[in-house]
């Protein structure tokens, strides 16, 4: 979910039913790490109108979710 705070984009992803202790989160080609705890937040503090493509995968496997694409 994409929003807005200020102006400044921010996105919200989200995920269930995905087994490991940590999570690698890709914005493109932008990867980082996360507990995998149901929830990130992505404040990309940036204006304007942009489009983004996200997927989580399990760290140091090819097991990821479908990408999810945000515009702005």
């Amino acid at each position: 979910r994409g929003r807005k705070n200020k102006g400044l984009q921010a996105v919200d992803l989200s995920w269930s039913g995905v087994s490991g202790a940590s999570l690698d989160v890709y914005r493109g080609a932008t990867k980082w790490s996360t507990a995998n705890d149901g929830s990130e937040t992505d404040a990309l503090n940036k204006k304007g109108s942009a489009t983004y493509t996200y997927k989580v995968c399990v760290s140091g496997t090819s097991t990821c979710s479908n990408t999810a694409t945000v515009v702005f």
